[in-house]
Formats: C-alpha cells, sequence, structure tokens
C-alpha cells in the first residue's frame, strides 16, 4: 500500500508542527528565514534524525538551533572535503 502524502505546510505549520513534537524553537523568526533559505525536509528530515524517536516526540531539550548547527557543520565540512578534493586534481 502506498504511504498517503500530506498536503504542504507553511513555514509557520511547519514551525507549529515541530513545537507539537516537543522541539523548542528559541527564535521563531530566525527559523522561519532558515527555513526558507533551507526546506524543511532537508533539515528536519536529515538532520532531526536520533533525536526523536520514530513517530514520536523529540527527546527533551532539543532545539531548533541544534538541529540548524549540526545542518551548518556538515555543509561547512562537505565544503573543506570537496575544495580539497578539487584543489588534488
Amino acid at each position: 500500500m502506498l504511504k498517503k502524502h500530506q498536503p504542504p505546510l507553511s513555514v509557520e505549520e511547519q514551525l507549529s508542527n515541530l513545537e507539537e513534537l516537543g522541539l523548542i524553537i528559541e527564535d521563531r523568526e530566525a527559523a522561519k528565514q532558515f527555513l526558507n533559505d533551507v526546506s524543511y525536509f532537508r533539515l528536519i528530515k536529515a538532520f532531526g534524525y536520533g533525536l526523536k524517536e520514530k513517530n514520536s516526540k523529540y527527546h527533551d531539550g532539543v532545539t531548533f538551533n541544534q538541529i540548524k548547527g549540526l545542518y551548518l557543520f556538515n555543509a561547512r565540512l562537505r565544503h573543506m572535503i570537496f575544495s580539497d578534493l578539487k584543489k588534488s586534481k
């Protein structure tokens, strides 16, 4: 059986959904801007993994900024690795 797709949510609805799942959002405006730039699925689905149980709430104390930090760390690491690969060719 195919999984039923959810209708798209606005960024405001995405943040409300994350809060309902127990994610702490310290600065809502900054979070909205970041989601507009990065996208919900790229950020939350990839970097929120392990911070909550499947189909459950986030572990106590998990914040949006922590997930954002993981994303930014990964982006910088990829940039360094691929920059070095280009230089070595």
